[in-house]
């Protein structure tokens, strides 16, 4: 968990303040990101930074997205995982937050900088790569603009490329994003031939 938090975690689809709700599909780790930013429940944060509840609904729980139902555990390898001293470095203080373009969108911690290297943290200790979580890495849009926001000098970018190798390689994608992802390189290929042969 993260210092200075004190979080307690609920018991799965009941939320903190006492309201019970039927979607339980939100991991602990979500739960526990919006008791640390003052909500009981994934939703409650978004609504309390004033984000579309429906927006937000289907980025916490993917609704509307056929999940692959991987589940390798644990999340990362002993091929270059994230580095956890790279890790150890993010002081959790939000200074990444308004910088971080899917946080300001979704409201949503986990889509943070900041929620991603907890993500991270909890991969290392062993944590399964579930379709929540690879989610999350994949929504990173790669811009850095955290990491000239950050003021411990977080090497974010250096921890997102090695995690993205470890859920490119630990994580089976749905047919569709394999589908999309083949095409995406023969077109790639197409272009590239095209380039070669036009310089003679």
């Amino acid at each position: 968990m993260w210092e200075g938090f004190n979080v307690t975690l609920e018991p799965q689809g009941v939320r903190t303040h006492g309201a019970p709700t039927d979607d339980a599909r939100e991991p602990a780790y979500e739960r526990a990101a919006a008791q640390a930013g003052g909500a009981g429940h994934p939703l409650d944060l978004a609504q309390a930074v004033g984000v579309d509840g429906a927006k937000t609904a289907h980025a916490i729980t993917g609704r509307g997205r056929r999940e692959s139902g991987s589940n390798v555990a644990p999340a990362f390898d002993a091929h270059h995982p994230p580095a956890q001293d790279l890790v150890d470095d993010c002081v959790h203080c939000g200074f990444c937050l308004p910088s971080c373009p899917t946080y300001v969108l979704w409201g949503e911690e986990m889509d943070s900088p900041r929620g991603r290297i907890y993500l991270m943290n909890e991969g290392l200790q062993g944590e399964a790569l579930d379709d929540t979580m690879a989610r999350h890495f994949d929504q990173c849009l790669g811009c850095m603009a955290c990491v000239t926001a950050c003021p411990s000098g977080v090497q974010y970018d250096k921890l997102i490329e090695a995690t993205r190798q470890q859920v490119e390689r630990r994580y089976r994608r749905t047919p569709e994003d394999r589908l999309f992802v083949s095409s995406q390189k023969a077109g790639a290929r197409k272009t590239g031939s095209a380039r070669r042969s036009s310089r003679w």
